[in-house]
């Protein structure tokens, strides 16, 4: 009696609870809260699992879990398990652990276990859809859109298999490969179906295609589907705000996005769009306030570190965004997301003149992801500017009063440096050499020279002596003009 398995709605009803209890931990504020109810999801799929270890459900869910909490390596150990324990028929783990692959970047690893799903069940749509994700991943287009119809063709076989992720995965890759007609075609077919009228993801992806167009009713028409199918949906309320913003509706943007606040008070993404809409308005206490508030949700969320930092950088604190940035790699140097983070940030110490740093700074964005556009095109055009700064300037050098003369004197340089007495009272850079103007007159200005630009030249330039010698007659004949104007006005002559 001991050894007879329990009953099976024993087991269900605890694999609800533990699903609840991980629902709730996502959802939660209080980083305590989080982690006790993750702990007792954990302890409450650990016990189904030793009730009934042929049972593919508590390993799917527990391996969900692990992979939630980065703990990758139990999460092998747990699917190796399972897969032994359910005698390798269970596509659920197969594509799992397929997933859990990709996800660590051992795609061929990755390729075999997909395979071994549908091998297992070939109607799996989640196997189909995970390897074709995985293929759109690495470039390959064609194998991806080779995986995602052969399984909508499998799956028709059976009715109650879900495939909407499909049709969505095939309208989106069309779409970003400008094939607009054919994506509509997609979505089209895949809303007709009962799982796709009832599916946020599909109306959502549909949305945003559409918002590529420019057409606002039909572009607000399917977020509204999308809300209607998941009105708790924390993607399509981020989504449809951020094209409000793009818009320039403020005012409907902050609107949607208190709204996804309140349904989903633990997502550090919608915080993050608050944040930046605050920016934008012009009110950056509340913008920093309301990044705060995302950070002490998920110190872990590296898009929230960014966006403070570069509005940080925006506004001229530079010592303040630094500090944001590196706090922000600090808090997940293993996430591929870091990449954005040494981006911004070589792009300050580039605007700064910290030319070596930014230089390292990209490098160890471009180690993280060798495949990011945006770095590359960032260091291509900076590399691209400063090479043109440095062929202008060797096409064509600065010149000055005369090579190697003083402008006053007629010295050689060598000459007048050779002098002690100059040597002995240099006040300034250029080894004794006092600069007369410069290219915007500022310093013309400044020194009282406004008569040095002299025609062909750029600069003039004057050994100390000589200097010396100029600003005594500047004084002497400042002081006679002045003597000159108080003795006419004396005897009432105009000035």
């Amino acid at each position: 009696m001991s050894s007879s398995k329990p009953l099976r709605i024993n087991l269900d009803l605890r694999l609800y609870r533990a699903r609840l209890a991980r629902m709730q931990a996502a959802l939660a504020v209080d980083p305590e809260a989080k982690r006790q109810l993750l702990r007792q999801a954990e302890a409450s799929l650990r016990n189904c699992l030793a009730m009934d270890s042929s049972d593919a459900r508590g390993y799917v869910v527990l391996g969900k879990l692990l992979v939630q909490q980065k703990r990758y390596d139990e999460a092998r150990k747990l699917y190796a398990d399972g897969t032994t324990a359910t005698g390798n028929t269970s596509p659920y783990i197969w594509a799992s652990w397929g997933y859990l692959e990709s996800l660590t970047g051992n795609v061929a690893r990755a390729r075999k276990l997909f395979d071994a799903a549908i091998v297992v069940d070939a109607t799996h749509a989640a196997a189909w859809h995970k390897w074709g994700m995985l293929e759109m991943r690495q470039g390959n287009y064609l194998r991806a859109r080779d995986l995602w119809t052969s399984g909508i063709s499998k799956c028709r076989r059976i009715s109650s298999r879900s495939n909407t992720y499909l049709y969505c995965s095939l309208a989106v890759m069309a779409a970003e490969l400008g094939k607009l007609s054919e994506a509509r075609a997609w979505f089209q077919e895949g809303t007709r179906l009962a799982e796709g009228r009832a599916s946020c993801a599909l109306w959502h992806a549909w949305a945003m295609t559409e918002a590529r167009l420019g057409d606002p009713s039909a572009v607000r028409y399917l977020f509204k589907r999308s809300l209607e199918a998941n009105p708790r949906s924390r993607y399509a309320h981020l989504a449809w705000a951020m094209w409000e913003r793009r818009q320039g509706n403020a005012a409907a943007s902050l609107q949607l996005i208190a709204r996804g606040s309140s349904l989903n008070p633990a997502d550090a993404a919608l915080y993050q769009a608050r944040g930046i809409v605050e920016k934008e308005a012009g009110r950056f206490e509340q913008a920093r306030a309301v990044f705060r508030q995302g950070l002490a949700l998920d110190a872990a969320h590296l898009h929230l570190w960014q966006a403070w930092g570069v509005m940080e950088f925006q506004l001229g604190r530079y010592d303040e965004a630094r500090r944001l940035f590196q706090e922000g790699v600090w808090a997940d140097p293993g996430n591929k997301d870091v990449v954005y983070l040494f981006q911004a940030w070589g792009v300050l110490e580039q605007r700064t003149g910290n030319a070596a740093l930014a230089r390292e700074l990209f490098k160890a964005a471009l180690k993280v992801d060798p495949k990011n556009e945006s770095t590359w095109s960032t260091w291509i055009k900076w590399r691209r500017t400063s090479s043109g700064l440095r062929q202008q300037r060797a096409a064509h050098p600065p010149q000055r009063a005369a090579v190697g003369v003083c402008h006053s004197c007629q010295l050689q340089h060598a000459a007048c440096r050779s002098s002690r007495a100059c040597r002995k009272r240099v006040g300034w850079q250029q080894r004794g050499w006092r600069r007369g103007c410069c290219w915007s007159g500022a310093d013309a200005v400044r020194h009282a020279e406004p008569l040095l630009q002299r025609a062909g030249r750029c600069c003039a330039w004057w050994c100390c002596c000589c200097w010396r010698q100029h600003q005594q007659r500047q004084q002497q004949q400042g002081t006679a003009a002045a003597a000159a104007d108080a003795g006419a006005a004396a005897i009432g002559l105009p000035g």
